[in-house]
C-alpha cells in the first residue's frame, strides 16, 4: 500500500461521496485520457431487465446507461474507451454508434467463472500508456464525480459512497466496502470487497466502482498484475 497524500476530498453529491487517494502527484493532473468499462456480468439482480441484455445498456432516461458514464468521462478528456464485454455481448455491436466515437469492444468469454480482475486483464492490452480510468458498466455518477476524480492529486483515488454500506439497497454482507487505516496524510486504502472480515466501525464508505488510476502509479500496477497472473493461471 502506498502512503495517501491528502486526507479524502468531499465530492459534489450532498456529502454522500468521497475521494479516497494515495500515493502523491508532483503537479496537478490534467487527467487520464483513456477509461475500462467493465461490463461483463449479468446483472441478475436487475432481473427480468437483463434477461436479454447487458447492465450497461438498460435504458436511462431515454438512453443506454453506459452512455451516461461515458459522456461524463467525456467532459474530463477521455477519448478512448475499452468496454468489457461478457453476457449478451453482441448487444453492443448495435449501440455503437449511440457510444459515439473512441469506444472500443473487448470480449471476455470467461467471464461466468472468473471475476473483474480478468475483465481488466483482457482490456490492458488495448490501452497506451499513461494513467487510465476503471469503472463498472452499472454504475452512474454526475459528472462533478469523475471532475473531482480527474483533479485528485493522487497515484491512485478511489470513489467512495460515505453513507452506510448497504443501507440503501443491498445489505451490508453483499456490498464492497472500503476500509482505511491512518489518518491524514498518512491515511492508507486498506482493502476494498465484499464479505471482508472487517466491524463496521473500520468502515469507510461503499466503493463507488469508479477509480483513477495516474500515469505514475501505471508500472507499479502493470508489474503488480504481472506477478498475480504468473502465480495464478487466471484471477478472480
Amino acid at each position: 500500500e502506498l502512503p495517501a497524500a491528502r486526507p479524502p476530498a468531499r465530492l459534489a453529491t450532498a456529502g454522500a461521496m468521497a475521494t479516497m487517494a494515495t500515493g502523491a502527484a508532483a503537479a496537478p493532473p490534467a487527467g487520464p485520457g483513456q477509461a475500462v468499462i467493465l461490463a461483463a456480468g449479468r446483472g441478475t439482480r436487475l432481473s427480468p431487465y437483463t434477461d436479454t441484455a447487458p447492465t450497461a445498456l438498460i435504458s436511462i432516461a431515454g438512453r443506454p446507461l453506459i452512455a451516461h458514464s461515458i459522456d461524463a468521462l467525456r467532459q474530463q478528456g477521455v477519448t478512448k474507451f475499452v468496454v468489457c464485454r461478457g453476457w449478451q455481448g453482441d448487444a453492443f455491436d448495435k449501440q455503437l454508434a449511440e457510444l459515439g466515437d473512441g469506444v472500443i469492444l473487448v470480449d471476455c468469454p470467461s467471464y461466468t467463472s472468473t471475476g473483474m480482475l480478468e475483465s481488466l486483464r483482457a482490456a490492458l492490452p488495448y490501452l497506451d500508456s499513461g494513467g487510465f480510468y476503471v469503472l463498472y458498466g452499472d454504475v452512474i455518477f454526475r459528472p462533478s464525480i469523475a471532475r473531482q476524480l480527474r483533479h485528485t492529486l493522487a497515484d491512485l483515488a478511489v470513489a467512495v459512497d460515505a453513507t452506510a454500506p448497504g443501507k440503501q439497497s443491498k445489505g451490508f454482507e453483499d456490498v464492497e466496502v472500503v476500509t482505511t487505516s491512518g489518518d491524514g496524510d498518512l491515511r492508507t486504502v486498506r482493502r476494498i470487497g465484499k464479505r471482508r472480515r472487517v466491524r463496521p466501525d473500520e468502515i469507510r464508505g461503499e466503493f463507488a466502482g469508479l477509480l483513477k488510476i495516474a500515469a505514475s502509479a501505471r508500472s507499479f500496477l502493470d508489474d503488480t498484475f504481472k506477478r498475480l497472473w504468473h502465480e495464478n493461471s487466471s484471477s478472480t
